[in-house]
């Protein structure tokens, strides 16, 4: 079995001419043999290029708004299978913490009902309350950590599966094994949302806080600040969210750091910001009709609400391949 070094597919035929795309092989070495081992998709585009052994990928799509929204859901649709498993995977473990953390908060509360036990007692009565409290806390803090450990390499697994969709086509690769390749992703994407946060944060914040600052100030200075604000969320707002929009297809598919990959980022969607901000809106408004249309199908009873997980399920990976197909096209376009 051998790969065409342009798109990736499998063919038995020894042939220089790739059955399904065409593309010409210079010479009968620049087909792929396809017993690699599954490292091959955990390398950089740079290590891919300098080895005619490893499967290319390319990244000549269009960019638009109704080009990437369609490669979106053509990428979601071919890759949908195994996205799927993939965002399985951490739902077990999600659930036993939380099923272990609430089993542990029962037990702390029930250690408390001793024959002496009275909430007219205010000692007891507080002690209720303080195990209550912190326990629920505590359930609370251990679900989202898990969360954030676990649903971390199911989003690095998206990209990984998305980027070499041809590629595990026709090779079995186990999802489990690219679910784990994801950990090594953990803090990178835990510093990004960090660094992210903050400047939404400082966007919105500040501001609200110049306009507290200036409440005993005369009119004029308070409104001008009032439209401050509002065009800082109206606009700046989108402008930062567009322009970091790529980040983590940048480290996990270029294996670029954090800080390289915002200014990368930064860098490829600038003159495009305008795109990425009608991408989103659209793509939003699509993710809007369709989450309605889910909704209403969970009023109807065991059918209806089952058919609401699946929708929600199928659905879950598309913001990942929106993502993506932003980023190839911004590729496509700079490689021009």
């Amino acid at each position: 079995m051998l790969h065409c070094s342009k798109c990736g597919r499998s063919t038995s035929m020894i042939t220089d001419t790739c059955p399904y795309c065409g593309y010409i092989q210079t010479s009968i070495q620049n087909i792929i043999i396809s017993d690699k081992t599954d490292q091959d998709w955990t390398q950089t585009d740079s290590e891919k290029g300098n080895n005619p052994n490893l499967p290319q990928f390319s990244y000549d799509v269009s960019f638009g708004i109704g080009q990437t929204i369609g490669e979106t859901f053509n990428i979601w649709s071919n890759s949908l299978g195994k996205l799927i498993l993939i965002n399985l995977i951490p739902a077990v473990p999600i659930i036993i913490v939380a099923i272990l953390a609430i089993i542990m908060l029962i037990s702390s509360i029930l250690n408390l009902f001793d024959g002496n036990f009275s909430f007219l007692d205010t000692t007891n009565l507080a002690n209720f309350l303080g195990t209550l409290g912190v326990g629920t806390i505590g359930v609370a803090a251990a679900v989202l950590i898990s969360i954030i450990i676990l649903i971390i390499p199911a989003l690095a697994g998206h990209f990984i599966i998305i980027n070499n969709r041809e590629y595990f086509k026709n090779n079995n690769t186990s999802v489990f094994k690219i679910y784990l390749s994801g950990f090594k992703y953990i803090l990178p994407v835990i510093g990004f949302f960090f660094i992210y946060n903050i400047i939404l944060s400082l966007i919105i914040g500040i501001p609200v806080s110049i306009s507290i600052a200036a409440s005993a100030i005369f009119s004029p200075v308070k409104n001008a600040i009032i439209v401050f604000q509002i065009f800082a969320v109206l606009f700046l707002l989108p402008v930062i969210i567009a322009r970091l929009s790529i980040v983590i297809p940048l480290m996990i598919i270029e294996k670029a750091n954090l800080i390289k990959a915002i200014f990368l980022s930064n860098s490829m969607i600038n003159g495009h910001t305008g795109s990425v901000i009608g991408i989103y809106t659209i793509f939003l408004l699509i993710m809007l009709g369709v989450n309605l249309v889910s909704g209403i199908l969970g009023f109807i009873p065991a059918i209806g609400q089952l058919a609401n997980i699946a929708i929600q399920l199928a659905i879950s990976p598309l913001f990942s391949a929106l993502t993506f197909a932003i980023y190839a096209g911004l590729k496509s376009q700079h490689s021009k």
